[in-house]
Order: structure tokens, then sequence, then C-alpha cells
């Protein structure tokens, strides 16, 4: 069933902008933060998927606790969840995720949920942690709880913000704006 799933917004959807909108905001020079592309392969297609990592790597680990991996709905950036970069305050490092195709650049089996959830099992171990707290909004729910279910090991809880499975289970005007973003 890996391959019923595939991502909201294939075609190219505006790219994410970094800070809702800021170049750079002021209190980015006072939190460690970094962007990059992790590789990941999945049934013999590569790809990059790009995150932004917010937060201290060593106060995580003083603290003892898991960093967020942040699941937005695929296809759209994560720019509308910036606003949870504030978690950081937990000690804990915040990573959003922008899945590979979102640029309208990967083929269609890398669309999917399952390939979804070996991005995100990419991202996990480039963190070089043993686990991550999922954090899963809209679609991305999908791909979260794919994890969850193929790579328990990696996730030690999951929380899901207003999940839905398809653009069946939105209210028509919801599925409509979904696909205009994508059309």
């Amino acid at each position: 069933q890996g391959g019923a799933f595939v991502v909201a917004a294939a075609a190219a959807p505006r790219a994410a902008v970094g800070w809702c909108g800021e170049a750079v905001p002021s209190w980015a020079f006072f939190v460690k933060w970094d962007d990059g592309r992790v590789p990941f392969e999945w049934e013999g297609a590569k790809g990059e998927a790009y995150c932004r990592v917010v937060g201290d790597r060593a106060r995580e680990a003083k603290a003892g606790v898991p960093p967020i991996l942040l699941v937005g709905t695929p296809g759209l950036g994560y720019d509308y969840l910036e606003n949870l970069e504030a978690l950081t305050v937990s000690d804990r490092r915040v990573v959003e995720v922008v899945f590979a195709g979102t640029n309208g650049a990967a083929s269609a089996p890398l669309l999917t949920a399952d390939a979804c959830a070996a991005q995100l099992g990419a991202v996990v171990r480039s963190l070089g942690v043993q686990k991550v707290s999922l954090v899963a909004h809209g679609l991305g729910a999908v791909p979260a709880l794919r994890m969850l279910e193929r790579q328990p090991t990696l996730v030690s809880s999951l929380s899901l913000l207003s999940p839905y499975g398809s653009l069946a289970d939105l209210r028509p005007a919801a599925a409509d704006a979904v696909r205009a973003v994508s059309s």
C-alpha cells in the first residue's frame, strides 16, 4: 500500500521562505541553527530531503531529551510550522523537514508515504540520535505513522496535529485549496 499515498502538492509550490519572509531575523543570531540536505535511498531511487535544525545539541544531550522532528504536509515546505521553533526552550532541537519533490524535482516513487517515511528515517540518522519525538501536521501524519510502523525504534513519541490521510478526508473548501497549491 506504500504507493497509494501521493503528496498533495506534487507540482512545484513556492519555495519555503526563511522565517516567515525575513531573510534572517535578529533572534537567529542568538540561537544555533543550520540548514542542510540529507541524502536518502528508497527502493533504488535516490534523493535529498531538506531540513532546518534549530537548537543546541549539547543542551539537548545534557537535558537527556530527544529532538523534535516536525513533519508537515508533504509538498508544502515547512515555513507554516516555523512558530514551533519556539519549542527549543525545552532544550530540544527542532528539526523541520521538506520532503524531496517539494520543488517538483522528484519522481513519483519518492512522493509516497513509504518514501517520505524513509526520508524521515534518514534525517533522524543524520542527527546522530537514537530517537526523536515526532510532531506531524495534516498529511504529514501519514508518513509519520508509516515511520512509526516501519522504524519504531527511532520514535520516542508521536503527536498528530489536525491529521488526515488523504484529500478525501478534508472538507471540500480545504481540499480545493490544497489542489490550487498543486496546480
